[in-house]
């Protein structure tokens, strides 16, 4: 293991790693970084770790070092018990040590008492975390005020544990000053993603959703401060690309159209940046001249909760929209040259049933059709969250908990539930049997999408780090693969891009191992298709391997297959070859 920097530090601030089959995405835990501004802000000395790396060895390493004696950690329900775990063994080989979880696992009723009753955590914070830490730190640090006297905490006290009174969440989130990225280390410089928050709490109550819970009321920022912050983003950090973390970033229209003419505003100051929110699909068909000022203002991904192909769940879930609306909105975000819009479906979710899953898949291919080369399907598998209507009264969503804490696989990729219809092992196959349908859905439709959009496909991932569901198939296309993917590599273009009067001098490449031929002609196997070429096709593909010229290339078949023609018609014949070649993705040119 490198040697830790650590310096004096007064509190660590950490989210353990979850365990390896969790679809958890390795983005920054915001969270942490604002508790940890604020108690910056007060004078502490705070260090941040939240890497994919992130062991409990590593903060056993950095406490001993630094002489930390206070250690927060973020829970939720992927790794809650990682960190129940770790607690117990930090605490036995120092009882010094304070120990305080925050999250959304340690702000619910019974999971606050729950972490200290299975483990030897010392305070839970529920809610916001920011005041109540740095109160935590000014009591144990500074020997200020009383456990009693910090709102939002559940506390050791007695032999017993008790409970002060629920914080509110704070009404104005621009209290909370612009978080200091440089506190977790090991990302102080930025690796070409950053993440944003530009308001708190969500205004809809949709049944599964921790963040719908009534008393997390939605809070907006104000955006004159959003736009300071991604300003220093763009000046300090110099990101690719920004996701929004907002639930949903689209609540207020009048505010999201004032953001994008800020943005356009800052790129045109410093560089072009691309950027993916959150929107919902009602607000979206009402307000289509928004998803256009948000494309223009560098938007290229866009998420919409489209969880099921049924009304009467979509219903039961809270979400106050109709499948028309999701379709209007999917055909409004593709009319407006967004890149990738992603839908997200529940398998094994309120009153879920076979009936259910062939509507949800049918429903997934239509929107596929609908948003041709921008739509990505995603699936999860319905996850009870602790706080949720659907976790409180399972029943009324014809649900059973069989596993309410979640300890026999990972959060969103197994089932924790049955239905009245489908048992644990049935949900699990519907939802391998919804991946597969889509995944064959998409494998049709990807020879019908435009090169273009293929290619802006390719251009996300390269310049932006995107890596969208269609960029994957054409990683998976042999041809296409090199075909889109080379350009962006390095010195090569392809034949519609070449000047005409200069095409001789560009030297053409194949963009497939040349594996097996057939009496002397080639065959290439294409994966979905084999191809086979006659002589005259085969001598000419056989000279691109990019170290001859188009010019020599023509020579060269003049002198070995037509030394009667002209060099006219067998140019001809070589660029017509090359056109063919280019429809099948088969050829790249490059100039060096």
């Amino acid at each position: 293991m490198e040697p830790i920097d650590s310096g004096s530090i007064d509190a660590i601030l950490a989210r353990l790693s979850r365990i390896h089959l969790a679809s958890s995405h390795l983005m920054d835990q915001m969270g942490l970084l604002y508790v940890g501004t604020h108690a910056a802000r007060q004078g502490y000395r705070v260090r941040v770790i939240d890497q994919a790396n992130t062991s409990l060895e590593k903060i056993r390493d950095l406490a001993g070092t630094s002489g930390t004696k206070v250690i927060g950690f973020y829970v939720d329900h992927e790794n809650v018990h990682t960190t129940m775990s770790a607690i117990t063994a930090l605490k036995t080989a120092d009882s010094s040590l304070l120990c305080v979880v925050g999250g959304p696992q340690a702000s619910v009723v019974p999971w606050d008492e729950r972490l200290l009753g299975e483990s030897a955590c010392d305070i839970a914070v529920r809610g916001e975390g920011e005041v109540a830490f740095t109160a935590i730190l000014d009591w144990f640090l500074r020997g200020k005020g009383t456990l009693q006297e910090i709102e939002g905490i559940t506390y050791r006290h007695a032999g017993g544990i008790a409970r002060t009174r629920d914080r509110l969440p704070a009404a104005d989130p621009d209290m909370f000053l612009v978080p200091d990225r440089t506190l977790n280390h090991e990302r102080q410089r930025g690796n070409g993603i950053d993440y944003l928050v530009t308001s708190r709490g969500c205004p809809h109550r949709c049944a599964f959703c921790y963040e719908g819970r009534p008393e997390a009321t939605y809070r907006p920022r104000d955006i004159a401060q959003v736009l300071a912050e991604v300003e220093e983003l763009l000046r300090e950090r110099r990101p690719a690309y920004i996701n929004i973390l907002d639930d949903t970033f689209t609540v207020d229209p009048e505010r999201v159209m004032a953001f994008c003419c800020g943005m356009k505003e800052l790129q045109s100051k410093y560089y072009t940046v691309k950027w993916f929110c959150e929107g919902r699909a009602n607000v979206i068909v009402k307000h289509p001249e928004m998803v256009r000022a948000m494309v223009e203002a560098g938007l290229d991904r866009i998420q919409i909760g489209v969880e099921t192909g049924n009304q009467h769940v979509l219903d039961a879930y809270g979400k106050n929209l109709t499948l028309d609306e999701i379709r209007e909105a999917v055909r409004i975000c593709a009319g407006a040259d967004i890149l990738s819009i992603f839908g997200n479906f529940i398998i094994g979710g309120a009153f879920e049933s076979r009936e259910t899953i062939d509507n949800s898949i049918s429903f997934a291919e239509e929107l596929l059709e609908i948003g041709l080369g921008r739509l990505e399907v995603n699936s999860t598998i319905y996850t009870p969250y602790p706080g949720t209507p659907m976790y409180e009264n399972p029943g009324a969503f014809g649900l059973e908990m069989l596993d309410p804490d979640c300890v026999t696989g990972p959060g969103d990729n197994y089932a924790f539930v049955r239905t009245e219809s489908l048992s644990k092992w049935e949900i699990l196959h519907a939802r391998q049997r919804f991946i597969e349908a889509v995944s064959t859905k998409m494998r049709d439709l990807f020879w019908t999408i435009p090169d273009e959009l293929l290619h802006r496909h390719c251009e996300a991932y390269y310049r932006s780090g995107l890596k969208t569901t269609w960029f994957q198939l054409i990683e998976h296309t042999f041809n296409y693969s090199k075909y889109f993917s080379l350009p962006f590599l390095g010195d090569y273009r392809h034949l519609k891009g070449l000047p005409a009067d200069a095409i001789e001098a560009y030297k053409p490449v194949r963009t497939v191992f040349i594996a097996s031929s057939r009496e002397g002609n080639l065959f290439l196997d294409l994966g979905h298709r084999k191809l086979e070429l006659n002589d005259t096709a085969s001598f000419i593909y056989e000279q691109c391997y990019g170290k001859l010229t188009t010019g020599e290339i023509i020579d060269k078949t003049r002198e070995k297959r037509f030394p009667c023609a002209s060099r006219n018609l067998t140019r001809e014949v070589v660029l017509d070859f090359f056109g063919r070649m280019d429809l099948e993705k088969l050829l790249v040119f490059t100039g060096s």
